[in-house]
This record gives structure tokens, C-alpha cells and sequence, in this order.
């Protein structure tokens, strides 16, 4: 089954906030520490060294659950939620999306599938990730289903995510490192805070599409005091042809290790969009 064109505006809505389920939206950037006009040098480092401290500081739990206020953002409309999440790594990535108290929506994504229920018009989508690489016109396209589901688990968890680069070259940005590298038609850009060596910001470009993902994190502390996390996430999908559509989400309560219980039912009367 496929995402059809015809969807409602509140699926489309729903589908892009499951792709993102990362958590991957108003517009913040990464907040430095140095003072406007003033750009603190670093010295050089080799890309080994900044992937080993990457790699150290990665979240590593087989859980995550959370609580998040969301701001959804397209070229037609701006939309704000509460949302809680559920990852089981390596299995499911659950999300329900409320507004004033009232769930609006709720979203289940397995490594092989994806389904959506759209509680304000009573209708539900479902597909594999294959129909939803498509529908969303992502740069990861040529990635397998695999791949994309473990892609979105470890946006998630903050963790950064390679497709297929045999190398990262290194450089200094702005005060801070960045590692660039491509392949298969696919760019892709991180970069690595100076100080703390945690990841800030990743990109991935599609070189033949123009379609780009941006995954910026921020906020590394949290009432929680969970370390490592970030507790602000900007995700940003923009393609040339359709317009760009942004996430924010900023996190509350958040738990690791804490295996939840995951409920996904869909009613009987609910219209199912082809």
C-alpha cells in the first residue's frame, strides 16, 4: 500500500513528523559560547580522532522514552504539539502527537513498515518504508528499508549516522570541526563541537536532487541530567521542487533503559487513505 497524493494536509502533516520521528522545528541554531564577531581558533585534528571521540559519547541505550514539545512547519502551515516517545532499538519507534490534551495523531514505524493514525478525520495510513522514502522525496533514497529505519533510531538518540562514506576529510568551521565526505551521490556533513566533541550538526545532500535533511542538536543537559543527550533537536527537509518542511522538538522526561509499554490499535471505522 501506498502514500497516496490525495492524503489530507494533517496526514502529510503526521507522515513527515514519522519520518522525522527524530525529532527530529521555529528556528533555532546551535548556540555558541563565544561572543558575536569574536570566533575562538582551534587546532587542527585528524578525522580518526574526531570519529573515536564521537563514537565514545554516542547514547548506546536500547531505550528511550520522552515527552516533547513539537513545532511542525511547511510552506502552508505551523502546527504545535505535545508528543511522547517510545524507541525500542532495533524495533519500533512509537509517537502520539496531542494538542490541547486531545491525541490528533499517533504513529508506529517498524524496521519493514510504517502506520499512521489521523485521529481528527478517522483515517489511517499504512506502507513500508519504501512508500514512505518516496512520498517524502528524501536524499536517502537509495538506502534500504534497513538502513532508513536505523538511521531514524539513532536521530533519535542524538547518535550520528553514516551511509556508506569510506572517509571523512577533516576541517575547523566557525570555532568548531567538521567532516565532510560523499558517496553514491550523497554528501554528507557533520559538525563536531571544539570543546566538547559532541555532534552539533549533520547534513546529508543528494548531489543529482538537491534534496537535503538537516539534523542540528542542541541543549546537552536537561532537568534528567541525562549526559550526552540532546535535549533540543532543529530538523530541517528542503527539496527544490515542493518547498521545505521543518521539526523542532524539545525534551522533557526523558528515560533510557526504561522498557515501556507500546499500544498501537487501530478502530474499525477508520477509512484507510490508498
Amino acid at each position: 500500500m501506498t502514500f497516496s497524493n490525495s492524503s489530507s494536509a494533517s496526514v502529510r502533516m503526521c507522515t513527515f513528523l514519522l519520518v522525522l520521528a527524530a525529532l527530529l522545528g521555529g528556528c533555532r541554531t546551535t548556540r555558541q559560547a563565544t561572543s558575536a564577531g569574536a570566533v575562538a581558533e582551534v587546532d587542527p585534528r585528524q578525522s580518526t580522532y574526531l570519529l573515536k571521540r564521537l563514537n565514545d559519547q554516542r547514547v548506546s541505550a536500547n531505550w528511550l522514552s520522552a515527552r516533547a514539545k513539537v513545532i511542525y512547519r511547511d510552506e502552508e502551515q505551523t502546527r504545535h504539539f505535545v508528543s511522547y516517545v517510545r524507541v525500542k532499538r532495533d524495533s519500533v519507534i512509537w509517537m502520539n502527537f496531542k494538542k490541547s490534551g486531545i491525541e490528533a495523531g499517533r504513529m508506529l514505524l517498524r524496521p519493514d513498515s510504517v502506520f499512521l493514525i489521523d485521529r481528527l478525520n478517522n483515517q489511517y495510513v499504512s506502507g513500508s518504508l519504501e512508500d514512505l522514502k518516496e512520498r517524502l522525496n528524501l536524499p536517502f533514497r537509495d538506502i534500504t528499508n534497513e538502513q532508513l529505519f536505523h538511521s531514524l533510531q539513532e536521530a533519535f538518540f542524538g547518535n550520528p549516522v553514516f551511509f556508506r562514506v569510506k572517509s571523512l576529510d577533516s576541517d575547523t568551521l566557525g570555532g568548531n570541526y567538521a567532516l565532510r565526505g560523499q558517496a553514491d551521490g550523497l554528501r554528507s556533513e557533520y559538525v563536531v563541537n571544539a570543546t566538547t566533541f559532541l555532534l552539533q550538526e549533520m547534513t546529508f545532500t543528494d548531489l543529482r536532487g538537491k534534496r537535503r535533511a538537516s539534523f542540528l542538536f542542541d541543549e546537552f543537559s536537561g532537568e534528567d541530567g541525562i549526559e550526552n543527550f540532546a535535549y533540543f533537536r532543529h530538523i530541517i527537509f528542503d527539496e527544490p521542487q515542493t518547498g521545505g518542511v521543518s521539526l523542532e522538538m524539545e525534551f522533557k522526561q526523558v528515560e533510557l533503559d526504561v522498557p515501556k509499554s507500546i499500544q498501537f490499535h487501530i478502530p474499525d471505522h477508520y477509512q484507510r487513505i490508498e
